[in-house]
């Protein structure tokens, strides 16, 4: 199916930077728990809306430089 694919990267991509943004969290020391959550939260929230930004994007770019074909039929 081609739908477990976009669905497994969008996956991946949330996953990654939540775990990057805990990591960058711990190694400075001075958060509490809540905080890194609540932060890991808002991270995952803007993964969530970058990708489907640059799927259009991608669809955006690609319909502007294909050249579209009309049928002339009458």
């Amino acid at each position: 199916m081609k739908v477990k694919i976009p669905n497994s990267l969008i996956l991946v991509a949330v996953a990654s930077v939540t775990a990057v943004a805990a990591y960058l969290l711990t190694v400075s020391g001075q958060h509490e728990p809540v905080q890194t959550l609540f932060l890991a939260f808002v991270a995952a929230i803007l993964a969530i809306q970058v990708i489907p930004a640059l799927i259009l994007f991608v669809g955006l770019i690609k319909g502007l430089f294909t050249r579209a074909e009309k049928s002339l039929e009458r």
